[in-house]
């Protein structure tokens, strides 16, 4: 199935828009691509981008996540993807703040992630990611953009940001939750085993 906005690329995320209506759907497949290119990780762009669409009949979801845009609450259904955190970079002070065309802003993060994304078939891809610690476990995504390499990840984060290719730290975390929803917080050193212990330790 290829993307319904490119026609080039096959289609991995499948979006579907249940209204207030009964018989309210709307469904758009896209490649991941698209996606990231369209910022549709947010919820009020995503829901803008479904309310461009004519309706269909409904739709039976096989995973789906909520969103919320004014009054009406939408649901966006996604093939299930594995995500795996396996490099991490806390971001330097003088390399703020961020201006990478695939950071959205104004929030700014704190860290930035390489995601190792698969899917159905195989596809598998790299997404750079900035993201925002609230506290020492929870952590949410401020931009993405994905690749089809870690090195070219990498190099773009050095041109965008300034990160050096020495800086990364390498980790092998799953944020994916069972549910199909993300963990950013998972990724994040202190959350890891053993963390908590450490930090006694030190006296932190």
């Amino acid at each position: 199935m290829l993307c319904d906005l490119c026609n080039k690329r096959e289609a991995t995320v499948h979006l579907t828009q249940e209204g207030p209506g009964e018989h309210e759907v709307r469904k758009r497949d896209v490649c991941n691509t698209c996606f990231a290119e369209r910022g549709l990780d947010d919820p009020v762009k995503l829901a803008t981008f479904l309310g461009q669409i004519a309706d269909e009949p409904p739709n039976q979801t096989a995973l789906a996540l909520p969103v919320r845009a004014g009054d009406v609450a939408w649901q966006m259904s996604c093939t299930h993807f594995r995500k795996i955190v396996i490099r991490r970079v806390r971001l330097r002070e003088d390399l703020k703040p961020v201006k990478a065309h695939w950071h959205r802003g104004p929030v700014e993060p704190d860290w930035l992630f390489i995601t190792h994304v698969t899917g159905q078939r195989g596809h598998d891809f790299f997404d750079l990611q900035s993201i925002k610690v609230w506290s020492s476990v929870v952590a949410t995504l401020t931009g993405s953009m994905s690749y089809e390499t870690l090195p070219i990840a990498k190099g773009q984060a050095h041109a965008d940001v300034g990160v050096e290719y020495a800086e990364w730290e390498p980790c092998n975390v799953e944020i994916t939750n069972p549910d199909g929803s993300i963990d950013w917080g998972r990724a994040l050193p202190s959350a890891e085993p053993g963390a908590c212990s450490r930090r006694a330790k030190l006296g932190t």
